[in-house]
């Protein structure tokens, strides 16, 4: 699994902002440095006590934290075979890991219904 930076949207307005990372991830570019240059992935709006705030989802720019100190994969292969049930067994790992995931993230996927039902309970994965 690929791992992802999150980014507040500190300076811009979050639709500017999201519209302009989304056009610059969508330009062919090829170059030496390309690896370099954080790709945009998506983005969402965050409440908190201060007021609503524009979140973006990022590649990382270098390593990992865990990349760097550890030798292994955080999540390994369980199912070389079936990429579904690879899925299944690395969300049911993150769920162990960072416990069910919120409503809101639920609501947003036709595919989170593969794995979770509304109340975020594990269903029966493929």
């Amino acid at each position: 699994m690929a791992s992802r930076n999150l980014s507040t949207a500190a300076m811009l307005q979050p639709q500017s902002g999201a519209r302009g990372l989304r056009h610059l991830a969508g330009i062919n570019m090829e170059h030496p440095g390309r690896e370099y240059v954080r790709r945009f992935e998506d983005s969402f709006k965050l409440k908190g006590p201060s007021g609503e705030h524009g979140v973006f989802v990022m590649t990382p720019l270098a390593m990992s934290a865990w990349d760097f100190l550890e030798r292994g994969s955080l999540f390994r292969v369980y199912d070389s075979e079936s990429e579904e049930r690879n899925n299944a067994y690395h969300l049911a790992a993150m769920t162990a890991l960072l416990g069910p995931p919120p409503p809101e993230f639920l609501r947003r996927s036709t595919e989170t219904s593969k794995y979770w039902n509304k109340h975020a309970r594990s269903s029966n994965p493929p």
